[in-house]
């Protein structure tokens, strides 16, 4: 789909669809789900829908299209958020989430555009969408939330009125550095779906602050290195000839430290050099929005003998 094509008749003759949607041209709006007592209502149209909302996306980035990009941005906004959140959580609960959603938002939606620009930079850039929903009266979600999502849990347990909540993550193509990245949630509002972030479910009062953890690629992390301490050869490895790649799985705090290494793969004889020497390596803070975020990403370390 060419940016003509979205500012020219397409807009004339179906503006209002786009608007409504947050989807391109060609796809069609969701129908209304009809909430039925004691059946859960199948979302798995909607999510298909999502992904390739988010192909899209991840499409315009990659071939630079600014101004479709800014339309897909903005369309991810929530309309009228205020009473929003007020009709979904209470006047309360209302209140905190709309005021953290009021401080991200500005002219360019950038806090919006920056997670996605981050993981396209890291190559993380197919959806993986899970669809989770709180039966009406019910404290909790179907299907179970995993450990990682529990965060959700606090969402779910204050809302006012049920609403699918749709998780994304992201994996790598091929090509990239291997892992998976947390994106955020998408509500569905007026047939459109609206970007959410942790930091924002987080101002609920019932949730316990913590820090958000993305996966971004070893090479792009790498540039943000401050401290290296190269790994010392150990000698029985070099005496009996093992050379190779040994790669990490390594979680960054919130300050550039090394929280956990985990050994993914390589030789046994080189692991500990490796870790030994990770563990001291430090990095500058990542921030998303001002608020700092924790990490997750992949070294590999190269021990080769001189011939």
């Amino acid at each position: 789909m060419k940016t003509s094509i979205i500012l020219g008749s397409c807009v004339l003759l179906a503006a209002s669809v786009l608007l409504a949607q947050g989807l391109s041209c060609q796809s069609p709006a969701p129908s209304p789900v009809q909430l039925v007592e004691g059946r859960i209502p199948d979302y798995s149209d909607r999510a298909g829908q999502l992904k390739q909302l988010l192909r899209d996306v991840f499409a315009a980035l990659k071939s630079g299209d600014t101004e479709k990009c800014s339309s897909y941005f903005a369309n991810m906004v929530i309309p009228n958020h205020r009473q929003w959140f007020e009709d979904s959580f209470g006047p309360t609960e209302g209140a905190h989430l709309e005021s953290k959603y009021s401080s991200l938002q500005s002219p360019k939606n950038d806090w919006i555009r920056e997670r996605f620009e981050l993981s396209a930079k890291s190559n993380l850039t197919e959806p993986d969408v899970s669809v989770y929903q709180k039966l009406s009266g019910a404290q909790f979600a179907l299907p179970p939330l995993p450990p990682d999502q529990r965060i959700l849990q606090g969402a779910f347990s204050a809302m006012a009125k049920p609403f699918p909540i749709y998780s994304v993550r992201l994996r790598a193509d091929p090509t990239a550095d291997g892992g998976a990245s947390y994106l955020g949630e998408f509500v569905e509002i007026d047939g459109g779906f609206r970007y959410m972030q942790a930091q924002v479910w987080k101002a609920i009062s019932t949730i316990p602050p913590q820090p958000m953890r993305i996966r971004i690629g070893g090479n792009v992390q790498a540039a943000k290195r401050v401290n290296y301490v190269a790994p010392v050869y150990p000698q029985a490895a070099r005496s009996a000839g093992i050379e190779g790649d040994v790669r990490l799985r390594v979680l960054i705090g919130i300050d550039g430290s090394v929280l956990q290494i985990e050994y993914v793969s390589g030789p046994r004889e080189l692991v500990s050099a490796a870790m030994d020497a990770v563990r001291q390596w430090r990095y500058q803070p990542t921030l998303l929005n001002g608020e700092p975020l924790e990490v997750d990403t992949t070294i590999e370390m190269s021990f080769q003998l001189q011939k």
